[in-house]
């Protein structure tokens, strides 16, 4: 059995406003536009890797633990990208969008990363890896 991940699911507060951020500021695209009384989301990535965008609701109903916090900790969405430059400016599109900064920027020997937090506080971070 060949270990992998196909989907990440998120669990988010409004799904119209999550759809709105990663479309609009990450430039993702969604299976499609949701419409009222959608519990869930999916945009396809690469690779056949997906990220669910789940209303909290809903989400929780299947949780394994129901009473969970209404907040994400404990893990960091990251992406690389091909220049500093492109860090910068999809950080910049996601504080337009209603993220909000995490952490400081870091400008190393290695490379560069920002950091943010979605709407619903899902953290992010950006990567540009000097070769």
């Amino acid at each position: 059995m060949r270990a992998r991940i196909n989907f990440i699911t998120l669990a988010v507060n409004d799904l119209r406003i999550s759809y709105e951020f990663y479309a609009g500021c990450m430039g993702l695209r969604a299976s499609k536009v949701p419409e009222e009384g959608d519990d869930h989301l999916l945009f396809e990535l690469e690779n056949g890797f997906s990220l669910v965008l789940y209303r909290r609701k809903d989400y929780l109903n299947f949780a394994a633990d129901p009473d969970q916090a209404s907040s994400s900790a404990g893990f960091i969405l990251s992406q690389y990208v091909d220049s500093k430059e492109e860090v910068d400016d999809i950080l910049a599109l996601a504080l337009l969008g209603g993220a909000k900064p995490a952490g400081e920027y870091h400008d190393e020997p290695w490379g560069y990363t920002a950091g943010f937090s979605d709407p619903d506080g899902h953290q992010w971070e950006i990567f540009y890896r000097r070769d």
